[in-house]
């Protein structure tokens, strides 16, 4: 090789080496320095982190109830069956739960507390409930469209109040045994028939009341 074709290579591989050189200078400002833990959260996206959290509210909030998957915007059917697993739940929740679950409007009194552990298949909410809320010495009533919880005690010295039901459709003669089988005659519950109206005079406690009419 002669002299002219060496100095050549030569001069090649010191500008090569100059260059990878200047390579390492310009990254000298680059932080090398592992991240802190608050660095670390940043990794994820917002939107992974959001879905995770409503995910793990979601079955949470689900938690206990085995009806086939539903959204907020679906609710069972009055007469629709539902399996649930309760373990160890306060009673208040599974109430609402429930009622969530059905669209119910119900109203649960402050003095109620306690737990329970649950686990029916196929059943309806008024079973749900029955089972729920007799050990403790509660009941429901339904008034209108609102589930009113309310204690055994209150229900039995509940005072007893008097409507007139007047008949257009049929003969109070003739219904007089159906109304008066959904009266508690013990708690004072009684039927009288008004033949000049042709109506009927219903006495029974208000929460019962709505049953009647």
């Amino acid at each position: 090789m002669n002299t002219a074709l060496r100095l050549m290579i030569n001069t090649i591989l010191f500008a090569c080496l100059q260059f990878a050189a200047l390579g390492q200078v310009g990254q000298s400002d680059v932080n090398t320095d592992p991240p802190s833990p608050s660095d670390v959260g940043r990794q994820f996206d917002d939107s992974v982190l959001r879905g995770e959290s409503e995910s793990n509210q979601s079955e949470e909030a689900g938690s206990g109830l085995s009806a086939s998957p539903l959204s907020n915007e679906l609710s069972l059917g009055e007469t629709d069956m539902i399996s649930v697993d309760f373990p160890n739940e306060e009673i208040r929740t599974v109430l609402r739960n429930v009622a969530d679950l059905y669209m119910l409007n119900i109203v649960i009194p402050e003095d109620l507390q306690g737990t329970t552990s649950i686990k029916l298949r196929d059943v309806s909410w008024r079973q749900i409930f029955e089972v729920v809320l007799g050990p403790i010495g509660y009941t429901y009533v339904e008034e209108g469209n609102i589930i009113q919880i309310i204690s055994n005690d209150t229900l039995n010295f509940e005072p007893p109040v008097t409507d007139i039901f007047m008949l257009n459709y049929a003969e109070a003669n003739d219904i007089v045994g159906t109304i008066t089988s959904m009266v508690d005659t013990e708690k004072g519950g009684r039927v009288q028939i008004d033949a000049r109206t042709n109506g009927l005079i219903v006495t029974e406690r208000q929460s019962r009341m709505s049953s009647i009419r």
